[in-house]
């Protein structure tokens, strides 16, 4: 905090902290409008791809680098996180309609079967997601590798995660005003963060022979044009991205 920071004291910090919020709030109504666009089944996906790409850039504004996301996302995002989505969605209603029909020794086992699946296939729907908006180039077989082996590779976090929804379906429940207005957003911001520390090893080889060191950005970019909302550093490199698997942590 510099020095003229200090001297107004807990206004900067309280000025931070509204920003944040007031960013959330905006990225959860665009994230309505997106899923709306996309009659939820359409929408869902580039929407929330869209959101986890905008919402770590307080530089971008917010309608036309969600909307340019979103478009340009349409069919990646459904190709690499609609595969886990399906899984923890036939997981939903095989707990709904199929286990209250089994009795005997068979029914505890189903019950717990579908609930590790449709965990993770949440979880994996999240991760290829978030790793989907980090980095354009990467295809769609890419992000979705890496979301399927997430929940294996690193399970203290695959757990976190699952207590984080978890909370975020609680809160849906019992207050959807408070949900409806930054559940999802929040959520969304939260997950990141927690991803990041495992993504990191994944992206850093990636990133290093792309962006300049000096600038953080594309060779040949100077950085007015960057602050461009279409702008987005990745799309400038013309070559697909390999992602591996970290080591397990």
């Amino acid at each position: 905090m510099s020095p003229g920071q200090e001297q107004l004291g807990w206004a900067p910090r309280v000025m931070e902290v509204l920003g944040v919020l007031t960013r959330l709030l905006a990225v959860q109504a665009l994230w309505v409008l997106g899923a709306a666009a996309g009659a939820l089944v359409l929408g869902a996906l580039p929407a929330s791809v869209a959101a986890a790409r905008v919402l770590p850039d307080a530089q971008r504004r917010l309608w036309r680098g969600f909307w340019g996301t979103w478009w340009a996302e349409l069919r990646r995002a459904h190709l690499a996180a609609g595969p886990p989505l399906l899984l923890a969605l036939a997981a939903v209603l095989n707990l709904l309609l199929v286990v209250p029909l089994v009795t005997g020794p068979a029914g505890p086992v189903l019950l717990v079967a579908t609930t590790v699946f449709g965990a993770a296939g949440l979880l994996s729907t999240v991760c290829a997601v978030v790793v989907t908006a980090r980095i354009p180039d990467a295809g769609a077989v890419a992000p979705l590798r890496l979301a399927v082996l997430m929940p294996w590779i690193s399970p203290g976090r695959a757990l976190l995660l699952g207590v984080i929804w978890t909370a975020a379906v609680l809160l849906a429940v019992t207050a959807p005003p408070v949900a409806l207005l930054l559940g999802l957003s929040a959520t969304l911001m939260v997950s990141t963060a927690v991803l990041e520390p495992v993504l990191e090893p994944v992206l850093e080889p990636v990133l290093e022979p792309v962006l300049d060191p000096a600038s953080g950005l594309p060779p040949g970019t100077d950085s007015a044009s960057a602050q461009d909302d279409e702008q987005i550093p990745l799309r400038s490199s013309s070559r697909r991205v390999s992602l591996r698997a970290p080591a397990p942590v």
